[in-house]
């Protein structure tokens, strides 16, 4: 008998995609050096976010309604206690969810920086990655 297909939202593997998906544009808005780091800082905020959701799902557990990466991260260190460490650089991107989108927000990260957050948000995707898809594909 097959089992039921999971719920979307239940689903590490599509949260992962999302989360490769956001990665692969902010790595091509990133060589392609036109548009501004907010567009880049964003995109990795949520490959993190994404990530960790997926992380949480495969876990079985709920995730929050939350941008918070930190919020995000403390859960994952529950079961993953690596990821506490693992994830600080990225934790620099929780404003790039919501803040950065608007005019009238702070300065701009700069280059260096973005390249930065951008390899943290990287890091923790590719992290999440191998948790999740690896030898032990069963939660823990």
């Amino acid at each position: 008998m097959t089992p039921a297909p999971r719920p979307p939202e239940r689903d590490p593997d599509l949260w992962l995609r999302y989360a490769r998906e956001d990665l692969e544009v902010a790595r091509r808005l990133l060589r392609d050096e036109w548009p501004p780091v907010r567009h880049v800082l964003l995109l990795a905020q949520q490959t993190v976010e994404k990530a960790l959701k997926a992380l949480l799902v495969w876990n079985g557990q709920e995730y929050p309604l939350t941008h918070d990466l930190g919020t995000l991260v403390q859960r994952c260190a529950t079961f993953h206690p690596e990821m506490k460490n693992l994830a600080m650089p990225a934790l620099r991107l929780t404003p790039y969810a919501t803040w950065f989108r608007y005019p009238g927000a702070e300065e701009e990260a700069t280059t260096a920086e973005t390249i930065e957050l951008f390899a943290a948000a990287e890091s923790v995707y590719g992290h999440v990655v191998r948790l999740v898809e690896g030898p032990q594909r069963e939660p823990r």
